[in-house]
């Protein structure tokens, strides 16, 4: 089982807009923890006037999915739109949506006048597994067939997914933010595969899954680093675009991190007054902060350069 991490760190200027910044990717190596996000928070602050709104560490675990099914037939662009709701934990009926990459028709009846709709016993069986999986008592209202030439391709995994390969290699990543751990969503993958016992719920095989953790921290607005100072570029939206570079493997990389609403004394104008970028000094801090938050031995960061974007601001 691989796990890796990202982290969100968040901002809000005195206008109460909001910005933030990614930190990623994050090996498991480095070991990161919300002590150590909160640490690089607190460093990063002293170059910015917004204030740390809050920061978010996000634990990312992959592992195989046990698929029956031996051999994908059929296109990702196909889809079952799958509106469904849930109670939650306070009470309050939740609605959420679920896109079904290539589904298979003979779970689907048409409906004059309407389209393709998920039969009533498939519904049934589709409702087992969500719940098994989410621990919740789920009700679809609806599964609808719809063809989408988008949301296919190298796929994205923006919170617990199942991955799906359809017959020419395309894959998608199927969004299940509901699982309640990586055990529940590897068999909740197999089940879309399996189905009814003679169709699956889709044609493409499920063989990878992801499960995210994320813990999230709210900084108290009144003190540092949560209180925003006053400053000429006090709005999120001046951004200073910092880029650095670190070798991994024995090979070069880099990475970017922005810093919502940097601070004026913190920039300096490039030659011939085309712009504006941010000092060295401030440059090497931000790469000693990153370097310490990572660890040396993981990732040394040297800044290489940045721009500052403060179009249209007094």
């Amino acid at each position: 089982m691989a796990k890796n991490y990202s982290a969100v760190i968040r901002y809000v200027d005195r206008g109460l807009i909001a910005s933030g910044t990614v930190i990623q990717p994050i090996a498991e190596a480095v070991a990161p923890t919300t002590v150590k996000l909160l640490a690089l928070a607190t460093s990063l602050h002293s170059y910015v006037n917004p204030g740390v709104q809050g920061y978010s560490l996000m634990e990312w675990e992959e592992d195989t999915v046990g698929s029956p099914l031996a051999t994908a037939v059929g296109s990702n662009c196909e889809k079952g739109q799958v509106n469904y709701s849930y109670v939650d934990a306070d009470g309050i009926t939740q609605y959420g949506t679920m896109w079904i990459p290539n589904p298979d028709l003979a779970l689907y009846e048409l409906v004059e006048g309407v389209g393709y709709r998920m039969t009533a016993a498939a519904v049934a069986l589709l409702e087992t597994a969500m719940s098994t999986a989410s621990g919740l008592t789920i009700n679809i209202q609806q599964v609808k067939y719809e063809y989408k030439e988008r949301e296919f391709g190298s796929g994205v995994k923006n919170a617990s997914s199942l991955k799906f390969e359809d017959q020419i290699g395309n894959v998608v990543w199927m969004a299940f933010p509901l699982a309640t751990d990586l055990a529940a969503l590897q068999t909740f993958g197999a089940a879309m595969n399996a189905g009814d016992a003679t169709n699956g719920f889709t044609k493409s095989i499920c063989d990878r899954c992801v499960f995210l953790t994320e813990t999230d921290a709210i900084c108290d607005p009144a003190t540092a680093p949560g209180l925003p100072a006053t400053g000429v570029w006090d709005s999120v939206e001046a951004r200073a675009f910092v880029k650095m570079a670190y070798v991994e493997d024995g090979k070069k990389k880099f990475m970017q991190v922005i810093l919502p609403g940097i601070k004026q004394t913190n920039c300096e104008l490039k030659a011939g007054k085309k712009g504006w970028k941010v000092t060295k000094t401030v440059g090497d801090g931000v790469a000693t902060a990153l370097t310490t938050f990572f660890g040396a031995a993981n990732r040394t960061c040297r800044f290489v350069g940045s721009r500052v974007d403060v179009k249209d601001l007094k």
